[in-house]
């Protein structure tokens, strides 16, 4: 509601699209950070959120453009380069993603994480993915998980092995 009635505040308009990342809700996200690309046009950082919401969504034909945008202001940003390169190997542009590839490796030759897309855009399959990939995606979990498995899954596991501790030890204290 406050963005409906502040459509134009940047404060404003940073708090929702953070909201809406937060709430899952990409579709939201993208279209505030189109609305923010109209009120600033060609800012970094709404370009970089926009193209990685849109890859994350399967837009990656138009995820592409934005990338290979911010990468003309700025040709040595790993994030840039990063996200460049896994829209790539999401369209199966393997050449493409080599290059950048090995544009990363190179600024970066120990990180697990460049080599493993390094490996992808070369058509190998990796034995095993690096730990911080799988890591970001428990991260993003992490702060609703809880109240996704109760509430929304109903899972009860845990109420019931405490009731049965309470009933077979009726006499002792539980946390």
């Amino acid at each position: 509601k406050v963005q409906q009635l502040e459509p134009n505040n940047p404060m404003v308009l940073a708090g929702s699209i953070d909201i809406a990342h937060r709430a899952g809700r990409l579709d939201i996200a993208v279209r505030l950070l189109r609305h923010g690309l109209r009120l600033h046009p060609n800012d970094p950082q709404l370009t970089f959120e926009l193209a990685n919401d849109l890859a994350t969504l399967g837009s990656q034909q138009e995820a592409l453009a934005l990338w290979n945008q911010l990468i003309e202001n700025n040709p040595n940003a790993p994030d840039l380069l990063l996200g460049r390169l896994k829209t790539q190997i999401a369209l199966h542009n393997f050449s493409a993603a080599q290059s950048d590839a090995a544009k990363l490796v190179a600024l970066a030759p120990n990180n697990e994480r460049y080599k493993y897309y390094a490996d992808l855009s070369n058509g190998l399959t990796p034995m095993h993915q690096p730990s911080e990939i799988p890591q970001r995606l428990f991260d993003a979990v992490a702060p609703i998980y809880d109240l996704h498995m109760v509430r929304n899954l109903q899972y009860r596991l845990p109420k019931h092995v405490a009731d049965r501790l309470r009933s077979a030890r009726d006499t002792q204290k539980f946390n």
